[in-house]
């Protein structure tokens, strides 16, 4: 009996014993507890997990254990910590954890979390789950909560007045009050969709980051403790920073600057701002400065010699003309591609590396006093600077350099270690001030100009500023003057207005770039419409298709509406398409009607035509003629010479893709000296790769041709152009990148220019052109002569042709052939007026016009040889 009651106390321990281990679901779970934990759970050393043991552990992080079910949580009921994030977890259930401070469960796979019943709980991480709602309005001792790339579209903190850390940065939220938390640190917020913030009560924010948001708005000047802040990405367009004087890190990318003021922040030690629209920032008192990025602006010229710390720069993707960087001395990178920079000086720098590819106006670097990088590559770019002339390097970089531009054809660039050959840049910018406001950086560029400029070693030369109003030139030492000369000066008024006598701009006194801006203002009321028609695309050929674009600009100063007509040969060529889409087509004409173009506004218009083939009647063959007139109607026009163009075009069955062409045709009468002709030069990338930069030069025949006439009108792609020496035409195509491929390798240059009123009958104008891709012999146009004749004009006789009986008539007439060699479009008969009273297809016969008053009529025939004419009488 005694033994019977030994045994089953022994087995009554053993059962007890086994109870007291908990029973997991996860094995991850359990062997994360007995291996991985950071602080001792099983204190027997059993390799089992007790509940006593559970209940004994107040600290648990076990992150990255792959555990996925959590259920067994439940037992550590004393818990002030625990930090299971990357994991496996879906769900969690912690509603017996209630002493928990810190919960740590980020980078999971979490739907919803409860933790309403939480009250001590101060750090909550649940950031990188798939949450889609949190309520943490119970958790009013809350100071950091981190919940960063979940899926909430709201979260409602107005309870958690302790907070002081909040991250929910990747949400989808639209909104955050954050008015009333008074203790805020650091905020996180970005990539949402708030449109508003409000920090005014966290006077001792340190920390805020809200990009990539739609804020229109910010308000940041009661927080003067603000030491890193990032809004990149939203839609500020002004931003109040004089309050925040111990600003040391801003971001802020991708918003609608206009300015920007720094001159308060003197702690600044790195600035980024690219893709902005800023013309100009002082920088003049943040000499901590040591990262600057400040590319995709609109600077012409920054000035950065005050900041001597700085070691890092970015600063291209604008119309910048030069940079200074002589005194920073502490520079060690700096980026400026895809700029319009003319002259880098940046002597005694500390550079091991830049990058200036893709500045098609670079001609000159001073570079002395580098320690460049040499391995694995030389830490020194000019890709795609066509127009690099002089290359300043101490003595160790001058092979390296000079490797960089050993490319077939590409013999111009001198590598020197003597900087003495001092060039120096003229830049500015030209702004139209439309409504005489003030031109600020709303106002859009003007380039319906050009300047002037003499003296130095140029000789005299020509600069035109490109579609943005931005100019930019290279000159030598010596006295410059510049003067600005418009197509219509009375149109106009621009400031500074030329003075007499000319102040001029001497090189080297004062210093290495001249920056002119000049603001443009309308004078008066000025009608002035201008049309231009081009061939674009393959030339006209029998049987193809034809493309034309009709540019019409309004020159004036004064809003116009009208139309657009197009005369065009309708028997031999058919409308194929048309956009806009017409207002009217009748015989012979297109027309288009507008309205609302502004000043300076130009507007196209693109059809295509379907030509005749050898075997149509009428037949078009090789040699023959299209013409083609363009016309302009709006309010009376000051120079109506261009409110009509022609445009005659010679039909080939195979063209020269590199060609010029007059497009008033081969020949002009003598009553037509002394106005434009309209020149295009066409170019086709024949090679197989892409053409980078090509440049077209034109040696204008200044004998016959007025150069002070000459204006560049319209362009396949972006271009500048100077004239040098009253005579020498350059087109410079910088940065095109032309593609090789039939459908898009093809590019021309457009402009106007007057024939001198002297010149004679018989005179020919010779012209032809040069055009260079990349460091290619250029390809020289053939010679486009253009005859100074009278054109004789042989009209059809009617009779030859045809009889028309009975004459006088009461009524029915018929019309008889006598020679079949004519094609007639149609007939129109006409009263001793001029009124049309009968209109007939080409091909009627017989008329009965007995609904005419008795009186004499005109029958006109409209025909391949011309119109015909002949007279009748109307008897009763």
């Amino acid at each position: 009996m005694k033994k019977l009651i030994f045994l089953g106390i022994l087995l009554c321990l053993n059962v007890t014993a086994y109870a007291q281990n908990i029973p997991f679901n996860d094995i991850n779970f359990k062997n994360a507890l007995l291996n991985h934990a950071r602080v001792t759970i099983d204190t027997n050393g059993d390799n089992q997990i007790s509940f006593e043991e559970a209940e004994n552990t107040t600290f648990l992080r076990i992150d990255n254990a792959n555990i996925s079910d959590l259920s067994e949580i439940k037992h550590f009921i004393n818990l002030g910590y625990l930090s299971v994030s990357i994991n496996n977890l879906t769900s969690i259930d912690i509603s017996q954890n209630l002493k928990l401070r810190e919960l740590h469960i980020s980078q999971n796979k979490l739907t919803s979390i409860d933790v309403s019943k939480h009250l001590l709980l101060k750090h909550l991480n649940i950031g990188y789950n798939q949450l889609t709602s949190l309520d943490v309005t119970q958790n009013e001792k809350l100071e950091q909560l981190s919940a960063s790339s979940n899926q909430l579209t709201s979260l409602d903190v107005t309870e958690n007045k302790e907070l002081e850390n909040i991250y929910v940065a990747n949400n989808q939220l639209v909104s955050l009050d954050l008015s009333t938390h008074t203790k805020l640190v650091a905020v996180n917020a970005s990539r949402n969709m708030l449109t508003a913030i409000d920090v005014s009560q966290s006077a001792g924010l340190t920390n805020l980051t809200i990009n990539i948001n739609e804020l229109s708005s910010l308000d940041i000047t009661k927080n003067p403790e603000l030491q890193y802040l990032q809004l990149s990405g939203n839609d500020l367009t002004s931003l109040d920073l004089t309050q925040n004087k111990k600003l040391e890190i801003l971001y802020a990318f991708s918003n609608e600057f206009t300015e920007l003021d720094v001159s308060m922040n003197t702690e600044l030690t790195l600035l980024r701002f690219p893709n902005n629209k800023l013309t100009s920032i002082d920088l003049s008192q943040n000499k901590k400065l040591t990262s600057l990025w400040a590319f995709n602006n609109k600077f012409t010229a920054i000035d950065i010699s005050n900041n001597i710390a700085l070691e890092d720069a970015s600063l291209g993707n604008q119309p910048l003309a030069t940079l200074d960087l002589s005194k920073n001395v502490n520079l060690t990178s700096l980026r400026v591609v895809r700029s319009q920079l003319a002259l880098l000086d940046a002597r005694n720098c500390n550079l091991t590396t830049i990058d200036l590819d893709d500045n098609p106006n670079l001609n000159i670097a001073y570079l002395t006093g580098q320690k460049f990088q040499t391995t694995p590559r030389l830490g020194i770019s000019f890709k795609n600077c066509p127009e690099i002339k002089f290359i300043c390097v101490d003595e160790e970089y001058i092979a390296p350099v000079q490797n960089l531009f050993n490319i077939p054809g590409y013999t111009s660039c001198d590598v020197s270690s003597s900087c003495d050959q001092n060039y120096y840049v003229i830049s500015g910018k030209v702004t139209f001030d439309l409504d005489n406001d003030g031109c600020d950086s709303s106002d859009e560029g003007f380039s319906d100009l050009k300047f002037a400029l003499s003296g130095g070693s140029i000789g005299f030369r020509e600069v035109f500023p490109s579609n943005s109003g931005v100019y930019t030139t290279i000159v030598n030492a010596g006295d410059y003057f510049m003067f600005p000369i418009f197509e219509n000066p009375a149109y106009f008024n621009i400031d500074p207005a030329p003075s007499f006598p000319p102040t001029p701009i001497r090189f080297p006194l004062d210093g290495l770039n001249v920056i002119k801006d000049f603001c443009v203002t309308p004078n008066g009321i000025h009608n002035d419409l201008e049309v231009v028609i081009i061939p674009t695309g393959v030339g006209p050929r029998p049987g193809f298709d034809t493309a034309y674009t009709i540019i019409y600009k309004n020159k004036g100063t004064s809003t116009q509406s009208g139309s657009v007509t197009l005369d065009y040969m309708q028997d031999i060529l058919s409308l194929v398409s048309a956009n806009p889409n017409t207002t009217s087509i009748t015989t012979n004409q297109l027309s288009w009607g507008f309205s609302d173009l502004k000043p300076l506004e130009s507007r196209e218009i693109t059809i295509v035509l379907n030509i005749n083939k050898p075997t149509d009647t009428p037949a078009v063959n090789d040699g023959d003629i299209l013409s083609y007139t363009a016309t302009v109607t709006g309010t009376t026009d000051e120079t109506p010479d261009d409110n009509i163009v022609l445009l005659n075009q010679t039909v080939r069955n195979s063209y020269d893709p590199n060609d010029k062409i007059c497009l008033e045709g081969d020949t002009i009468e003598p009553k037509d000296l002394g106005k434009y002709l309209h020149y295009m030069i066409r170019f086709e990338n024949k090679g197989t790769a892409d053409a980078v930069n090509i440049t077209v030069k034109d040696d204008i025949d200044t004998t016959k041709l007025d150069i002070k006439s000459f204006i560049p009108l319209k362009a396949s792609h972006s271009y500048t152009t100077i004239v040098n020496n009253k005579k020498e035409v350059e087109f410079v195509f910088n940065d095109i990148n032309l593609p090789f491929d039939d459908a898009n390798n093809d590019g021309y240059i457009l402009f106007k220019i007057k024939t001198k009123s002297d010149l004679k009958e018989g005179d020919v104008i010779n012209n032809k052109a040069a055009i260079y891709f990349d460091f290619n012999l250029p390809i020289i146009t053939e010679v486009e002569a253009v005859t100074i004749k009278k054109k004789v004009v042989e009209e059809p006789v009617f009779t030859d042709y045809f009889t028309l009986s009975p004459n006088p008539t009461t009524g029915i007439m018929s019309l008889t052939p006598v020679n079949t060699n004519i094609s007639v479009q149609h007939i129109s008969i006409h009263d001793i007026a001029g009124r049309i009273v009968g209109f007939f297809s080409g091909d009627t016969r017989d008329f009965n016009v007995s609904y005419l008053y008795a009186n004499t009529y005109f029958m006109k025939l409209h025909s391949d040889k011309g119109v015909l004419s002949t007279t009748f009488i109307k008897i009763n």
